[in-house]
């Protein structure tokens, strides 16, 4: 069965005709519930009507900023959207008949299941000085300053703390470590100049001042870097089994516990990537991903927006399971996530800001039928 695109156009703007709305609803029933993919731009479908598509999935899910680059990002759209909009289920795209009332019911039981709803993660975490002096880091610690040995520490605003070289012939060199817990992130300037942002539930260790030839770090958990170029000094950033060798470059490093593997994505410059004595060269584009039980290294081209879009205040899926949807919500929002029975086998591909509540980011799934039941900060997701 075909439909015409201006019939498309008017039931997604919500000025069609009866017999439109009527024609789109008896479109998507000859399908019997098959998934049924979207026709790509060159099958006919004009790149007008997917963005406006794109704009009013936005709209819908509360996120207002402008579209930009609608080729790119129409493939994250988010797995969930009133009847108006569009559904991602399975990593396909679906036009769905008119769902208003199920969704109106939908978003009051997950509003009564949150009945005190939990806010998103924020700038904050926990400074742990060379004597084991532990400095909480927030909004009121903003102007404040400190010295360890050489070096001064200026606390600039929420989110933010430099340290700054007063001389370049450290006596001693001091070690500090930065955390941030589940629902915290920090941005960090190292002496160096290289500026570092920690995503929810990592810690990065490091001198308050670099001398010698190498530059040296620890990292546990997540961590974008831009690395100020030396390229008399190489600086390391050492996670578990692999080390990440760079002169001057943009990367992320991706080395929780609980995933599968530890992820290096370069965005600019060239890294080398080892572990033991396996050593890889990426260049910008790439990603190594090195499995965290055989220890062994694949590069890959993904789409790099998916890996730092933590740094950039989103969530991005792009056919990533329910397990791994579900990891980045606990760290983020502080949860003890648990599942009734098998994970559920889906895969979800699209954007959710990271600056809603809970319930606003359960409800998209609670749409696309994931049903949860809450007690405090410990979700249960049901079959």
């Amino acid at each position: 069965m075909k439909i015409p695109i201006q019939a498309i156009e008017n039931y997604l703007a919500g000025r069609a005709t009866e017999s439109e709305k009527q024609l789109v609803n008896d479109w998507y029933s000859s399908f019997n519930d098959e998934v049924v993919e979207i026709p790509h731009p060159d099958d006919g479908i004009e790149e007008k009507i997917r963005v406006r598509m794109y704009d009013k999935l936005r709209t819908e899910i509360g996120d207002q900023a402008p579209v930009q680059d609608h080729h790119r990002r129409w493939g994250r759209l988010l797995a969930a959207a009133v009847f108006t909009g569009i559904v991602v289920c399975t990593g396909l795209y679906l036009f769905i008949k008119d769902r208003a009332s199920k969704e109106v019911s939908t978003a009051n039981t997950v509003r009564a299941k949150v009945k005190n709803d939990i806010d998103p993660g924020g700038d904050k975490a926990t400074l742990t000085l060379a004597d084991g002096t532990v400095v909480p880091l927030d909004s009121s610690s903003r102007g404040t300053l400190m010295r360890q040995g050489s070096t001064k520490l200026v606390f600039l605003d929420s989110g933010r703390l430099a340290y700054k070289e007063q001389t370049k012939n450290a006596s001693e060199i001091l070690y500090n470590t930065i955390h941030t817990p589940r629902g915290g992130q920090y941005q960090l300037i190292l002496a160096d100049g290289s500026k570092v942002w920690l995503n929810a539930s990592s810690s990065l260790r490091f001198p308050t001042t670099f001398t010698g030839s190498e530059r040296n770090v620890v990292l546990t958990g997540e961590a974008y870097f831009e690395i100020a170029g030396n390229k008399n000094r190489p600086f390391h950033v050492t996670t578990g089994n692999m080390q990440v060798e760079v002169l001057g470059t943009q990367f992320n490093v991706m080395a929780y516990n609980n995933e599968n593997a530890v992820k290096t994505t370069l965005l600019e410059g060239s890294v080398k990537v080892s572990t033991g004595n396996t050593k890889t060269l990426l260049k910008p584009g790439q990603q190594a991903a090195m499995d965290n039980r055989t220890s062994q290294i694949k590069v890959d081209e993904p789409d790099v927006d998916d890996a730092i879009a933590w740094k950039n205040g989103l969530f991005q899926f792009n056919g990533d399971d329910v397990g791994t949807v579900m990891r980045q919500l606990e760290r983020w929002y502080d949860l003890e996530i648990v599942y009734e029975g098998k994970v559920p086998g889906w895969q979800f591909t699209g954007s959710i800001r990271r600056d809603v509540p809970l319930s606003k980011v359960l409800k998209m799934f609670e749409i696309n039928d994931l049903h949860f039941k809450a007690e405090g900060r410990k979700i249960t997701v049901l079959q």
